[in-house]
């Protein structure tokens, strides 16, 4: 869960900004006058993608091998959080390296900051 702000909206779905002024855009639907609003990004481990130019990018933290997947924590760029990314088994990597990752459009869930309010994308 990462804490990011809409950015825009048009028919096809919500781009949202992160913390480090990275953008991604989201199939979520929302109302036009969301934009500014805070939300905080949801995105699973296994719907990442090994991406250099992807708008997750930090230092691998922690490097996790479990049989057949492997998992990658990335530290945020000057943020406390983390995103995790599941890789395959045979993947290999060092701590500290720099990875950049992404995600299909509409595998991220967008969820307003207050109560009772959530916006998803379809799972396609």
């Amino acid at each position: 869960m990462l804490p990011a702000t809409i950015a825009s909206v048009d028919a096809d779905g919500t781009s949202v900004r992160l913390a480090g002024g990275e953008t991604v855009r989201t199939g979520a639907i929302v109302p036009a006058d969301a934009v500014g609003s805070p939300v905080t990004l949801g995105v699973r481990p296994e719907h990442l993608h090994v991406d250099d130019a992807g708008p997750f990018v930090g230092a691998v933290e922690l490097f996790e091998r479990l049989g057949p997947l492997s998992f990658a924590h990335l530290g945020a760029r000057g943020a406390a959080d983390t995103i995790v990314a599941q890789l395959p088994g045979t993947a290999r990597s060092r701590l500290a390296k720099s990875c950049g990752s992404a995600l299909p459009r509409r595998r991220a869930c967008v969820r307003r900051r207050w109560p009772r309010l959530s916006l998803h994308a379809a799972a396609q």
